[in-house]
């Protein structure tokens, strides 16, 4: 499988280890293959850096996985698939929870403090938001979106908390995304 490979390429050593950490967690690795996804993994890092031909052939990379068993059409694609699958969620929870990410955990965070019904905090963690360093960041389509997705969390709240009468942010939500729109557009 290629496309399995140019992924494995494309991760950085450090980021390799990590993915083996990460196969190893029986949170996010919990099906039934889940040691031999473990494996699978393992044999196509040996044949790192080259990852030759040679030392990948199926009916090799078989019977290192399954031991005294006869080949079975298919079996080695499905495991293929399953660590492509999980390699995917391995990268996009690195991404997700990397140090630039910060403003947009943090604006997931008050959501899910909202929904739970924990209103207050959520206002907090948007407050504190509001007056982070995040603020001073140079102009940017990414500090637009923040803004964006800060003024909706606050339009829900309002939304939520609206005794009697109120705007429930819907100038400020209008104004970012329309600010939003503009630098998306250019």
């Amino acid at each position: 499988n290629t496309y399995l490979l140019e992924v494995i390429k494309a991760l950085k050593p450090d980021e390799r280890q990590d993915a083996a950490l990460f196969l190893a967690s029986p949170y996010f690795n919990r099906g039934g293959n889940a040691k031999e996804l473990s494996k699978l993994f393992t044999i196509i890092l040996n044949s790192a850096p080259a990852f030759e031909e040679e030392s990948l052939i199926k009916e090799r990379v078989y019977q290192q996985i399954y031991p005294n068993q006869n080949f079975v059409q298919g079996k080695l694609e499905k495991l293929m698939a399953d660590l492509n699958k999980l390699l995917r969620i391995f990268c996009l929870t690195n991404q997700y929870f990397s140090e630039h990410n910060e403003a947009q955990i943090q604006i997931d965070w008050a959501a899910w403090l909202r929904e739970r019904g924990q209103s207050e905090r959520s206002r907090q963690v948007v407050t504190k938001l509001k007056g982070s360093e995040f603020q001073s960041q140079t102009e940017s389509l990414k500090k637009y979106r923040t803004h964006l997705r800060i003024a909706e969390e606050e339009h829900e709240w309002e939304s939520t908390h609206n005794q009697a009468k109120g705007d429930l942010h819907i100038p400020s939500l209008i104004s970012c995304l329309d600010v939003y729109y503009y630098n998306y557009r250019a």
